[in-house]
C-alpha cells in the first residue's frame, strides 16, 4: 500500500521514541516518520555527559538486560558490533553493596539488620517472623499500593517503622504512609538481609520466605534462583553509544529528527488527531498533519497539551537529581561492587556508581570513573563547585576515598529528568490523567512510556510493553509491508 501522505508523528526521544521510529521506519520504509524531542539531544535518562579529554559519564547506572523476546533484544544489541558489549552474566551479573549504620556491606544491596543494635534487630527478627503468622488482611488492604502496607506484610511494624521509614524519610523527605510501593523495589527494600548463609539457603526453599529475606552474600545465591538474563554495557564511552547508533539507524532511513521541539497543540476531529503544532528553538510555530502520533513523553505534558489537566490537581513536586562525575587516581575503596546504595541520612547521595568494576574498559587511561546520584533537598541552592565538594565529602564519609586520594576531575549537572516524587498522591494524579485520555478514545493516539500503565517504572518493563504495543500496531491497526528482521545473533560472554 502507499505511504499517506501525513507522517506518523512520535513524541518523545527517549529509548521507548527511538524504538518506536527503529520498528516503524522498518514496517514502512516509504512513510514519513517525524520524531519530536523537548532536549538539545536524545537518549533521556540514557544520554551521557561528555567532557572532552575527560571522557564520557553515564546519567546515573544504566545497562541493557536482555529481555528473552529475540526481536527486541536484537534491536538492541544490534546497534554495536558484538565485541563492543561488554556482558555481565552469572554470578557477576550485578554486584551491589549499601552503607547502613556507619559501615560499607559488600554482601547485599538489600539492608543488612545484623549491623543494628543487639536489642533492636531481636526485635525485628522476632517481629519478622510473628508477623508471617499473624497476617491481618483488614490492615494489609487499607491501602494496597502504599509502602507502609506493602513494608507491614513484608516485614511486620518494628522492621516497616524502625529501618524502612527511616531511609525511604531520607531519600524522599517524605513519611512512609505517603509514599507508593513502587520505589521499594528499585531501591532494594524489597527484601531485607538478617540471617547466616546456612539458614538462608534452607528458609529460602520457601517462596514466601524467599520474596521476603535476601540471601546472605549475593556472590553465593544459587544461580538457579537468580533471574539468569545477561547484562549488556558498552565497553568505552558508556549508553551514549547506543543513542548515537539509534540516531544513525534512524537518519540513514530518513527519519525526521527534531531537536530543541516541543508539541503545544493537539488539534482534533471525528475522534482523532488531525494536527500538532510544534514549537522548535528558533523557528516559528508551524502545524503538522499527521497520521498517527505516538506519545513517548509522559502522561502529564500529554494530558496538559490535550487541556485535560484539573485545577485542583496538585501535585508532589518532583526529585531534584544531581550528577557527580569524578575521575579519581585509585580506585574506590569498595571490593568488587559496581553500586553503592548509602542507606544513612547524612549522605544526600542515593547511589554511587563504580565503572571500573562491572566494565574495565570504560577506564579513561590510568584514571577510575566514578559517578554519584544524589537527590537534593528542595529550596537550597546548589551550584558546580559546592556539589562537587559534597561528593567527594560523601565518597570520604563512607571510607570509599581516603584523604590522600586524588581528585584528577570532577563535574557536576543537575537535572528535572529524573525520579517523579512517588507518592500515593502523584500517583492516584497519574493515573486520573491517565482514564481522561483513554476516555477521549483517540483512535490514532498510542501513548507508551514509563507509566503508560500500572507500576510501568523499570527501563526493561517499559522496553517490553512498548514493543508488544508497537508489533500490535504494526499487525493490526494499520496496513503493513513489514519486513523479516535479522535473526537475533546469539553474543557470549
Amino acid at each position: 500500500m502507499p505511504a499517506p501522505e501525513t507522517p506518523i508523528l512520535i513524541v518523545g526521544g527517549g529509548t521507548t521514541g527511538l524504538m518506536a521510529a527503529t520498528l516503524l521506519s522498518q514496517a514502512w520504509p516509504d512513510w514519513n516518520i517525524v520524531l519530536v524531542e523537548k532536549s538539545k539531544a536524545l537518549g533521556g535518562l540514557l544520554r551521557s555527559f561528555d567532557y572532552g579529554e575527560h571522557g564520557r559519564f553515564d546519567c546515573g547506572a544504566h545497562n541493557f538486560q536482555e529481555t528473552l523476546i529475540p526481536e527486541l533484544d536484537h534491536l538492541f544489541l544490534s546497534l554495536l558490533p558484538a565485541e563492543q558489549w561488554h556482558v555481565l552474566a552469572g554470578r557477576e551479573r550485578e554486584i551491589a553493596g549499601h552503607y547502613y549504620q556507619g559501615k560499607l556491606r559488600d554482601n547485599t544491596p538489600f539492608v543488612d539488620l545484623r549491623g543494628l543494635p543487639e536489642s533492636l534487630y531481636k526485635d525485628c527478627v522476632q517481629d519478622f517472623f510473628w508477623n508471617l503468622n499473624q497476617q491481618n488482611p483488614e490492615r494489609i488492604n487499607q491501602d494496597p499500593e502504599g509502602a507502609y502496607a506493602f513494608c507491614l506484610q513484608q516485614y511486620g511494624p518494628v522492621i516497616t517503622e524502625a529501618v524502612i521509614q527511616p531511609i525511604l524519610f531520607k531519600l524522599f523527605g517524605q513519611e512512609i504512609h505517603s509514599l507508593h510501593q513502587l520505589p521499594l523495589m528499585f531501591l532494594h527494600l524489597n527484601r531485607v538481609a538478617f540471617l547466616d548463609e546456612a539458614l538462608v539457603a534452607d528458609l529460602t526453599s520457601s517462596q514466601v520466605l524467599r520474596s521476603r529475606i535476601a540471601f546472605s552474600d549475593q556472590r553465593d545465591l544459587p544461580l538457579e534462583r537468580s533471574a539468569g538474563k545477561r547484562n549488556f554495557y558498552p565497553k568505552k564511552l558508556g549508553m551514549q553509544q547506543l543513542i548515537d547508533a539509534f540516531e544513525r539507524r534512524l537518519r540513514h532511513r530518513n527519519v525526521t529528527i527534531l531537536t530543541e521541539a516541543t508539541i503545544s497543540e493537539l488539534e482534533q476531529a471525528n475522534g482523532r488527531i488531525s494536527s500538532v503544532t510544534i514549537n522548535q528553538s528558533g523557528q516559528e510555530p508551524h502545524q503538522l498533519m499527521v497520521e498517527h502520533v505516538i506519545w513517548t513523553a509522559g502522561i502529564h505534558p500529554l494530558a496538559m497539551t490535550l487541556g485535560l489537566q484539573n485545577p485542583d490537581d496538585c501535585f508532589d513536586p518532583p526529585l531534584r537529581t544531581a550528577f557527580v562525575h569524578l575521575q579519581l587516581n585509585e580506585t574506590l575503596q569498595a571490593s568488587d561492587l559496581y553500586y553503592i546504595y548509602p542507606f544513612d541520612p547524612q549522605f544526600l547521595t542515593y547511589r554511587v556508581v563504580n565503572y571500573a568494576n562491572f566494565c574495565p574498559q570504560a577506564r579513561q587511561g590510568p584514571t577510575y570513573p566514578v559517578t554519584l546520584e544524589l537527590f537534593l533537598p528542595p529550596d537550597t541552592a546548589w551550584n558546580q563547585e559546592t556539589l562537587c565538594q559534597r561528593g567527594i565529602e560523601e565518597l570520604r564519609g563512607m571510607g570509599l576515598i581516603s584523604e590522600s586520594t586524588e581528585i584528577l576531575f570532577a563535574a557536576a549537572e543537575v537535572t528535572t529528568e529524573g525520579l517523579p516524587m512517588p507518592s500515593l498522591k502523584n500517583i492516584e494524579l497519574t493515573k486520573a490523567r491517565r482514564e481522561r485520555i483513554r476516555a477521549k478514545s483517540l483512535k490514532n493516539l498510542t501513548v507508551l512510556g514509563i507509566l503508560a500503565e500500572d507500576e510501568l517504572l523499570f527501563h526493561k518493563d517499559v522496553n517490553v510493553h512498548a514493543f508488544q504495543q508497537l508489533k500490535l500496531l504494526i499487525a493490526q491497526s494499520l496496513p503493513t509491508v513489514l519486513q523479516e528482521s535479522a535473526p537475533c545473533l546469539p553474543i557470549h560472554p
